[in-house]
């Protein structure tokens, strides 16, 4: 057998850091905010537009802001909700914006059993925001929790139903759509 030599080389490395703050710039809050809508629990942002989810406003149906960035400032543009909104549907619980998108969760949705879920494709159509589809899987069942999470990327969405049972008992899924057309 051979012996071998092995040789460590321990080069100088430096080490440079970047020093960074966060400046708190605005704090936000609904126009029309009342004790209890919950304001904040959901948030997302995107360039200059952002959402923020308020999803015990209404007895709980739910909303979500949209604000954007203009001359320095975050405006308030436009407060959104789901067109079959009810009471408990929890709409915004969670929240994306991509762009010239939005989805939101509305885990409590009942339409397809008790807290099976849904999620809202919203899209900016002449600076006004339009709701484009209600999403709901395939297998949707009562106590899916469907939209719990959401996020959106171009013309891709996931959404989260973490009490779904394909693989036992709120074992979870995550489900991906696709625009098309």
């Amino acid at each position: 057998m051979k012996n071998m030599i092995l040789t460590l080389s321990v080069l100088p490395i430096s080490l440079t850091f970047y020093s960074q703050t966060w400046n708190e710039i605005i704090n936000l809050t609904a126009s029309d905010a009342e004790a209890s809508d919950i304001f904040g629990l959901s948030v997302s942002i995107s360039g200059n537009r952002a959402i923020v989810g308020s999803y015990n406003d209404e007895n709980g149906a739910g909303s979500a802001y949209i604000y954007e960035f203009v001359a320095g400032t975050w405006i308030e543009k436009q407060k959104i909700t789901a067109s079959d909104g009810a009471s408990n549907d929890h709409f915004s619980i969670s929240v994306s914006i991509f762009n010239d998108k939005i989805i939101v969760g509305a885990s409590g949705n009942d339409e397809n059993g008790l807290s099976a879920g849904a999620a809202y494709i919203f899209e900016l159509e002449n600076d006004v925001w339009i709701e484009k589809q209600k999403i709901v899987p395939s297998d949707i069942a009562a106590g899916d929790a469907f939209g719990f999470n959401v996020s959106i990327s171009n013309n891709k969405a996931i959404v989260g139903s973490h009490w779904d049972d394909d693989n036992g008992n709120k074992s979870g899924s995550a489900y991906v759509f696709t625009k098309r057309g």
